[in-house]
């Protein structure tokens, strides 16, 4: 019904609808594999794209001798009244919910991290990180999320997020644990300075071109699914509970 729904609105457009899974077609690498010639140049948003969907269309494109733009940002120069990135107050998961304190989340994190023989830890998903920070916000709608980044090491969490959006009580408890608020829209230059000659574990899956080539000052990477991603899998008995409450409820 969707594709039914997304022919009506487009017809008339300019825009052609592309079904993934008919025609012979997957997806749109695919259609660029068919298309593209010798001397192309394909353009690409590197702070949107991931670093492992990169490597599948270069692998498609294998032979054809295109050129990758990977800094194109068309978008922003047609969107003149574009809204500004969304803004919410942080507010605290507490234990009634989490059952687990922050302190032990990140020893668990820098366990798994030895453990891999990284030095730092990239996490790219915000999801990850307002579980690690025991963290919420509504920058998004239907999704308790903020906008933010984290790179974590053994001595530090380095948190990329809009500064105003922290709360003087949680920066008060983010300081006593070494958790260190810096600017959104510095993430790449900050990382590829402190990463430098260090291992980065990361997840390509989700992390960004551009965030990826900020780092190629690492000595090396350790690529898999982030370890707050495993950890959060396993839910303790508070958790456990909690979601039978809402299973009841939901249910009632």
């Amino acid at each position: 019904r969707y594709f039914i729904q997304a022919a009506r609105q487009l017809a008339g457009s300019g825009f052609e609808l592309m079904r993934p899974g008919q025609y012979r077609r997957n997806d749109y690498m695919d259609f660029v594999a068919e298309n593209a010639g010798a001397g192309d140049k394909i353009g690409i948003d590197g702070r949107i794209f991931p670093v492992s969907a990169f490597r599948r269309l270069e692998q498609r494109l294998e032979g054809k001798k295109v050129n990758f733009e990977t800094d194109c940002d068309l978008i922003s120069e047609l969107w003149s009244d574009r809204p500004s990135l969304p803004f919410s107050m942080a507010f605290d998961h507490t234990l009634e919910y989490s059952g687990k304190g922050r302190a032990e989340k990140l020893a668990e994190l820098r366990d798994g991290m030895k453990k891999a023989g990284a030095a730092y830890h990239l996490l790219s998903s915000p999801e990850d990180i307002m579980w690690l920070l025991n963290i919420r916000g509504n920058d998004l709608k239907y999704s308790p999320l903020l906008l933010c980044f984290a790179l974590v090491g053994q001595e530090q969490v380095l948190l990329f997020i809009d500064q105003a959006k922290i709360p003087p009580k949680l920066a008060s408890e983010f300081d006593r644990l070494g958790i260190v608020i810096l600017p959104y829209e510095e993430v790449t230059e900050i990382i590829s300075v402190v990463a430098e000659g260090e291992s980065v574990f990361l997840n390509p899956q989700v992390t960004s071109l551009e965030l990826f080539r900020a780092l190629s000052t690492a000595s090396g990477f350790i690529e898999d699914i982030s370890i707050p991603c495993r950890l959060k899998s396993v839910k303790n008995r508070t958790e456990i509970a909690n979601i039978e409450k809402v299973m009841v409820k939901d249910g009632v």
